[in-house]
C-alpha cells in the first residue's frame, strides 16, 4: 500500500503508523497523532467522526476497546492512501520538528517486576 505522501525511505510508512500524543506551540490541548514520515497526523481533527475517541491523546483510544482500534487503523490508512482525501487532510499534518510529544498514556499504576520470591532473592544478591 502506498501514500499519497512522499515518505520514501521512512521507518514511519503505512505499514507502521505509530501512535502518540502530542500538543504544539499554538494549541497546548493533548491530541491523538500518528507518525507518517517526518510528520504527525492529528488524528480528530483530520477525522472528525472519530474526535470522541481521540480525547486526551492515546487515552481516549485505549480506553475506547478493540473495535474502535480497528476502526481508527482503518480510517487513518484510507486517509493517508486515498489520493482524493489529501486537500481534506493535508491542513491536519505537523511537522514532527513543530510538535511536543507527551507521555503516551496515562500511568496510572507502578509496577515493580517482582515476579516471585526467587526473583527477589536473587535481585538482593
Amino acid at each position: 500500500m502506498t501514500s499519497w505522501l512522499d515518505i520514501n525511505n521512512s521507518q514511519f510508512g503505512l505499514e507502521a503508523l505509530p501512535y502518540a500524543t502530542f500538543r504544539t506551540s499554538a494549541d497546548s490541548t493533548p491530541r491523538l497523532g500518528v507518525r507518517i514520515g517526518d510528520l504527525v497526523l492529528d488524528v480528530a481533527a483530520a477525522a472528525e467522526g472519530l474526535a470522541g475517541h481521540c480525547e486526551g491523546g492515546l487515552d481516549g483510544l485505549l480506553a475506547s476497546g478493540p473495535e474502535v482500534w480497528a476502526q481508527v487503523r482503518a480510517e487513518v490508512t484510507r486517509l493517508l492512501s486515498d489520493p482524493a482525501c489529501e486537500a481534506e487532510v493535508r491542513p491536519h499534518l505537523v511537522p514532527i520538528e513543530d510538535t511536543d510529544l507527551m507521555l503516551p498514556f496515562t500511568v496510572a499504576d507502578y509496577v515493580d517486576f517482582y515476579a516471585s520470591e526467587h526473583h527477589a532473592s536473587n535481585v538482593g544478591k
